[in-house]
């Protein structure tokens, strides 16, 4: 169990425990009732209101430190990094998908950029993703920037690759959504690939891409492994010149 880097949503997942021990706190009332049957009918709703908020808090906590590392090792294997390969991170947080892409970049490098926001992620801070890529022992092939991913600080081409994980969806307005897409592409490679994982819009991020003319994406099937449905999206930035 990881769980130096943290907790996604935290507060939802504070809410979900502290809704779900109101509600089994304040079932205790329904053993004053002396009709059999009302007395069940009280109890199973209160019971099953309780145990269904923590049981989502309890999987909320599971697939951020058990779930979500296994999910994207497994992802960055499929997405066979090449070892000098230069990667980004849109919203790396405390660094766990940046961070386990720089081991497979033994000559490469790995970006991150964050706007550091812990309703995002608990203990989201530069910081964090510092100590961890320390101890994973990959701190010189890191390098963190703040930022937000609808105006990245870095030139036109500069990464090989490009990632995220459960990032874009914090995005409320699609044409915002579209302008981290759109810089996504601008910074890649002609022949560069990414992937997203995300909730909500992979659909929408995939058509967005290929409606651009700039990109190959495809969309995958919503998996449920963590907690809410996710899609990945998966693609290239096309060479327009070779085309």
């Amino acid at each position: 169990m990881n769980t130096k880097y943290g907790i996604d949503a935290p507060y939802v997942v504070r809410n979900l425990f502290l809704f779900g021990f109101i509600a089994l706190a304040l079932s205790w009332p329904v053993f004053w009732i002396e009709s059999p049957v009302w007395f069940w009918i009280a109890f199973s709703y209160a019971a099953t209101t309780a145990l269904t908020l923590l049981a989502f808090g309890v999987w909320m906590v599971y697939s951020a430190w058990v779930v979500k590392p296994k999910v994207l090792s497994r992802l960055l294997d499929k997405f066979a990094l090449k070892e000098d390969e230069i990667l980004l991170d849109l919203g790396c947080g405390r660094g766990l998908l940046m961070i386990e892409a720089a081991k497979r970049l033994t000559q490469g490098k790995a970006f991150g950029v964050d706007l550091w926001i812990g309703k995002d992620q608990s203990g989201n801070r530069m910081e964090a993703a510092w100590d961890n890529a320390q101890e994973e022992g990959v701190g010189d092939r890191i390098e963190i920037h703040t930022a937000d991913i609808r105006s990245l600080p870095f030139p036109d081409a500069s990464f090989d690759a490009v990632v995220s994980s459960l990032v874009i969806h914090n995005i409320c307005q699609k044409r915002e959504r579209e302008k981290a897409l759109s810089e996504m592409l601008r910074v890649l490679k002609p022949g560069g690939r990414f992937f997203l994982l995300d909730l909500h819009y992979g659909k929408e991020y995939a058509a967005f891409l290929n409606q651009t003319k700039q990109a190959e994406a495809a969309c995958s099937l919503s998996g449920y492994y963590y907690c809410l449905p996710v899609r990945v999206v998966q693609g290239k930035k096309l060479d327009i010149e070779t085309a």
